[in-house]
């Protein structure tokens, strides 16, 4: 092992480009996608276009990717592409800062990314309440956006194409190919309501030397600033007095007089408290630096060797629930306002490939690779405490990281084969594949997790125990330290060519062996039958595969979180327990195995009129042993578990990873595009993209019968709903792109269906947003050759979700507007860009 991550980083030293004149003229970013494009996803042929591409494929330019004016890939991708959903993030521990995506309904972390076809490494970040996402996907906002020349995205299973995680589909990022010149770019924005300020300077340079060489580098710096659509919190805040003003341990539902019992009356700073801003409930603070290079030198007349690669550092904060001043886990010594814990990630995001290819190896063109990927995610607790240490208590601490660090090394052969037989030669592609990866957990320091013995002496908390570790997030454990790795080897073949002039066949397969779960062995079977230049059917059927995350299996820490009680929210301390604790054997838990898959899709490709292109394809994807997280498992009965296991009685309760669930998804995509030529250089490109989607349960695991005797349910019909109804059912996007001369204009109008989000139990409390339309509006303007400039909105007409209904609505007032809205919490969103190229 050691020998292969030796040979992978020295790999990735290869001297690239000795040297390069100056800069010269501006490289144009690509135009919007035609059908006579090339795309290299989905396919390994070098002459495929998109027109006859064999499944589903969208491709997205740099034009269009800049014209969103939306801050992040994450949110680009969500504008532009219907298939593609991106939940609001409004808390929920790290999912605040690492966005769950989702294409077409599936988990993010079911969706395989590339960048230059070169396998991404994930997150070190598990979504341990991401709603949608459980896993560790890719965290896409961590790639300059600047640096990214086109997008393709491939809306079909690929396992037996790219290996594990493409079930939903696969996204790869193309960048920056430029030669010569370059761009600086500045952009600014903040929200209609005065907060989330956004400030970014992103550049772009490209060098090239005699000999066909080149090196693009990009570099990006974003500032966003915290935003926060919270409630009036309606609660008592701190404790009532008598009438001696002495405090009590009485307490009352909410601030209201009619509330008080007799004698009693409530602390003057009621009056006067900031009831909206001591909570938050919106966007967190984030300030982010990363870096892109593309570069690529020829050896000799057949040899290329090549190197790209990123760097990215980001600090987040998210501001999380408010700490009474009376609760138990406050000190008021420390803070007598009470306080509001904030949970700083700071992230350090590094991938580096380095490769070679050729052609003439017994008639094979050939590409062997290395990469070497690493996510390291740095947790910090601000602005709280650890209550059990009293008055001495810090407030700031440092709670442990989590590192993530995979190496893959990459061979592939292809090759033409002119049998004679068919109406052009068949592409026949030979690889193998080695992958290593390791997961590992830090611990915090000391005092960000250890378990104290004050207890207050006097006030209306006396003698009670106040929780351990630092409020909000308690820091990992030397026991929940630890690290996992495993490697897993690979061998493909694809085959693909035109059997007759209208019938393509494309098959593939894939066997992958894995040093922790076994060997699984998937093939794909692509077809496209041409009928006539205006008509074409495709169509595929796939099975897939997705190999458990270490994450998944290793991950342990510990938090509060609130549940409602009548209106009121409660902390309650719980723990996320890896597989293999006896706490999660307890609970029922056993090894993961991995998801598998089989998608099946059909489709037509239909051009009715010259330049008006429509696609439509429909589409099945059924996931057995799907991994989940189970619901918040806590209770007498739970505690009663614990202790005849002999299981540390602190633990109020747990939730742990399992193969609990079975789903079938069934969807349609339609996209149509037509341009208009208006006449004296103007130009109208419209365009119309539409996904209908649907994830039903097909089969659910057993609650094990001691949990099901005591009413608690292993996957309860809250978290069944994150996965069948959390994303829109559909979404539909009209655009229209107007040019002349050095105007533009950019409208974009998106219909986002209903989402719903169900109470764990009862379903009186469930909540929906209703379906809305949303409009994003861009002007721009040339000013000079070199110098543009863009104005635009976001959600130009303001447009907020629907509020939760008033029984889920806390009293503590964090949760007005439902977080499963797919166009977000905040509101409209103004920005400007200026662009200079060179």
């Amino acid at each position: 092992m050691s020998r292969i991550r030796t040979g992978a980083l020295a790999l990735l030293t290869l001297p690239l480009l000795p040297a390069f004149p100056v800069l010269a003229q501006t490289t144009q970013v690509a135009e919007t996608a035609a059908l006579d494009e090339i795309i290299v996803t989905g396919t390994r042929r070098t002459d495929r276009t998109i027109a006859e591409s064999l499944a589903p494929i969208d491709v997205i330019s740099a034009d269009a990717l800049a014209e969103t004016g939306k801050p992040g890939l994450n949110e680009k991708l969500n504008s532009l592409l219907p298939s593609f959903n991106l939940p609001a993030r409004v808390g929920s521990d790290a999912s605040l800062i690492i966005r769950p995506t989702n294409l077409r309904g599936l988990s993010g972390d079911q969706t395989l990314v590339l960048v230059n076809g070169k396998r991404w490494h994930p997150s070190a970040v598990l979504n341990i309440l991401g709603y949608t996402t459980y896993g560790t996907p890719v965290d896409l906002d961590l790639l300059p956006e600047g640096a990214i020349e086109r997008i393709e995205v491939l809306r079909d299973g690929a396992s037996a194409q790219y290996g594990s995680d493409a079930i939903a589909g696969v996204i790869n990022f193309i960048p920056n190919r430029t030669k010569t010149g370059g761009r600086v770019t500045l952009s600014g924005g903040r929200y209609y309501k005065g907060d989330g300020t956004t400030g970014q300077v992103s550049a772009n340079l490209g060098f090239s030397d005699d000999e066909g060489g080149f090196l693009s580098v990009d570099a990006e710096v974003r500032y966003h600033e915290r935003s926060n659509r919270a409630q009036q919190n309606r609660g008592q805040l701190y404790p009532l007095l008598d009438a001696n003003n002495n405090p009590v341990s009485t307490t009352v539902a909410r601030y209201d007089a009619a509330l008080l019992p007799p004698g009693l009356k409530f602390d003057p700073r009621e009056a006067t408290a900031d009831r909206r801003s001591i909570l938050n409930y919106g966007d967190p603070q984030s300030r982010s630096q990363s870096f892109l290079y593309n570069g690529e030198k020829p050896l000799g007349e057949t040899v290329k060797v090549y190197s790209f690669g990123s760097y990215a550092h980001r600090e987040a904060r998210g501001w999380f629930n408010f700490r009474s001043p009376n609760s138990v886990n406050n000190i008021p010594a420390i803070y007598p306002n009470g306080f509001t814990p904030i949970i700083e990630i700071i992230s350090d995001d590094t991938q580096l490939v380095a490769g070679a290819k050729g052609e003439g190896l017994l008639g094979f063109d050939w590409d062997i690779s290395t990469a070497y990927g690493r996510n390291e995610a740095a947790y910090y607790v601000r602005n709280s405490l650890n209550a059990s240490l009293g008055p001495t208590s810090q407030r700031d601490f440092y709670d442990g990281r989590l590192i993530f660090d995979q190496v893959t090394n990459n061979a592939e052969l292809t090759r033409a084969l002119d049998t004679g037989l068919f109406a052009s030669p068949l592409t026949l592609t030979l690889g193998a594949e080695y992958r290593w990866e390791k997961y590992a957990i830090e611990a915090g320091e000391l005092n960000s997790y250890i378990l104290g013995s004050y207890r207050p002496t006097s006030g209306p908390n006396a003698g009670a125990q106040p929780s351990g570790g630092s409020q909000v997030f308690s820091g990992f454990r030397p026991s929940e330290a630890g690290s996992l790795d495993r490697d897993s080897v690979s061998l493909y073949a694809d085959l693909e060519g035109d059997i007759t002039k209208e019938w393509q066949l494309g098959l593939a397969g894939r066997w992958e062996k894995y040093s922790d779960f076994g060997d699984t062995l998937n093939g794909k079977l692509s077809s496209r039958y041409a009928f006539s230049d205006k008509l074409a059917l495709r169509g595929t059927v796939s099975t897939g595969f997705r190999a458990p995350a270490l994450a998944q299996s290793l991950y342990a820490s510990s938090s509060t979180i609130f549940r409602s009680n009548n209106g009121v929210l409660s902390p309650l301390d719980i723990k996320a327990l890896p597989v293999d604790s006896p706490a999660a054997r307890a609970l029922g838990a056993q090894p993961l195995d991995p998801e598998k898959s089989v998608s099946l899709s059909a489709g037509l490709v239909v051009t009715p009129l010259d330049k008006l292109n429509i696609t439509i394809d429909a589409y099945q994807v059924k996931i057995d042993d799907r991994i989940v997280s189970t619901g918040t498992l806590a209770g007498s009965v739970v505690s009663n578990i614990f202790a005849a296991n002999g299981i540390d009685p602190t633990i109020a309760g747990g939730s742990y990873y399992t193969n609990a669930v079975d789903t079938r998804t069934r969807g349609l995509d339609l996209v149509a595009d037509y341009p208009f030529d208006l006449g004296n250089g103007q130009t109208l490109r419209t365009g119309v993209a539409f996904n209908l989607n649907r994830t039903k349960v097909t089969g659910l695991k057993d609650t094990p019968a001691a949990l099901k005797a005591a009413g608690l349910v292993l996957f309860d019909r809250q978290k069944q709903s994150y996965l069948t109804e959390a994303t829109p059912r559909n979404k539909l996007i009209l655009s229209a792109n107007y040019k002349w001369e050095g105007f533009g204009a950019s409208l974009r109008v998106t219909r986002f269906g209903r989402v719903w989000q169900r109470d764990a139990s009862n379903p009186a409390l469930d909540d929906s947003v209703d379906p809305r339309w949303i409009t994003d509006l861009t002007l721009s303007q040339r000013i000079t050759d070199n110098l543009s400039l863009e104005l635009g909105a976001n959600n130009l007409f303001d447009i907020y979700p629907d509020r939760r209904q008033a029984a889920n609505i806390p009293v503590n007032g964090f949760g007005g507007y439902n977080q499963l809205s797919p166009w977000g919490i905040s509101g409209g969103y103004y920005y400007s860009r200026l662009t200079y190229s060179f």
